[in-house]
């Protein structure tokens, strides 16, 4: 069985914990850092022999466009994580569909490959967006991957199924490969497959719910830049338990990040999910 394992190509100051502090009229002024940390996991990914997709955030590719080249030359699959990096459900169907188009045409060009897939900021397609699917295909994404079927503040989506579904949509048909979750009882869905779970949950509890997860299906794993750069600016305005979501175990997620690789050694989302998207 194949895992795979996607990296949210963005900068520490388009995070949603960050938002109260960065605003997008700032965005310009701040340090970009996300390069150095995405040439690093690029450097992990080799090292381990795996390959991964890289959700692009277009104002990133924007200024960062050889980036890009570079992940896609590496073998890597290069998806859309849209342009501006705003949640879904704050969007009008028609900004959703200019902001997609836009990131979308601009990754092709960086590529020269067809971009297939694309993931929401904060995983942010949710019953609020039911438009959202149709507004995917009508642009030529094949399958989206912003489904976390967990329970949580900004994307309660955990009745979703933890299995791929195949949508049938006004459209045409979207898959949709959601996070991975730890299934337990008919219920219950226990995050463990990235983020700032993999930054602050133990590693016997991460490495038993990726085992637990695995024995029935491909594990859709994800992480950020940001979240393997412990030397990022810190904003004291922060409250307490946002900084700690945001900086917690940072120092120690590229160690993390490559433990799972080498256990895992993962693949892109189109090829581990390759039955799926036929």
């Amino acid at each position: 069985m194949k895992h795979a394992i996607s990296v949210d190509v963005e900068e520490y100051f388009h995070a949603a914990n960050l938002a109260a502090v960065c605003p997008p009229l700032r965005w310009n002024s701040f340090e970009r850092r996300a390069a150095a940390s995405t040439y690093k996991l690029l450097e992990i990914f080799e090292e381990t022999g795996c390959r991964g997709t890289f959700f692009v955030l277009g104002w990133l590719a924007r200024r960062e466009p050889e980036l890009i080249r570079e992940i896609h030359r590496a073998g890597h699959e290069v998806a859309s994580h849209g342009y501006r990096h705003q949640i879904v459900y704050h969007q009008t169907e028609k900004q959703f569909i200019r902001d997609i188009r836009i990131a979308k045409d601009l990754l092709e060009q960086l590529t020269g490959a067809e971009i297939l897939g694309y993931r929401a900021p904060n995983f942010s397609i949710t019953d609020k967006t039911p438009w959202a699917y149709d507004a995917l295909l009508d642009v030529g994404y094949r399958y989206d991957s912003s489904v976390h079927p967990i329970k949580h503040p900004r994307y309660g989506n955990s009745h979703r199924s933890a299995s791929p579904e195949r949508l049938h949509c006004q459209r045409g048909e979207l898959i949709e490969l959601p996070l991975s979750v730890a299934k337990v009882g008919p219920e219950l869905q226990l995050p463990m497959s990235g983020g700032a779970y993999w930054r602050l949950f133990p590693m016997s509890y991460l490495r038993w719910g990726m085992k637990h997860s695995a024995k029935s299906r491909n594990l859709n794993c994800y992480l950020h830049p940001w979240e393997i750069d412990d030397k990022q600016p810190r904003f004291a305005a922060l409250p307490r338990h946002t900084a700690l979501r945001h900086y917690g175990g940072s120092a120690r997620m590229a160690d993390r990040v490559r433990s799972f690789c080498k256990q895992y050694s993962f693949v892109t989302i189109r090829e581990a999910f390759a039955q799926e998207l036929q």
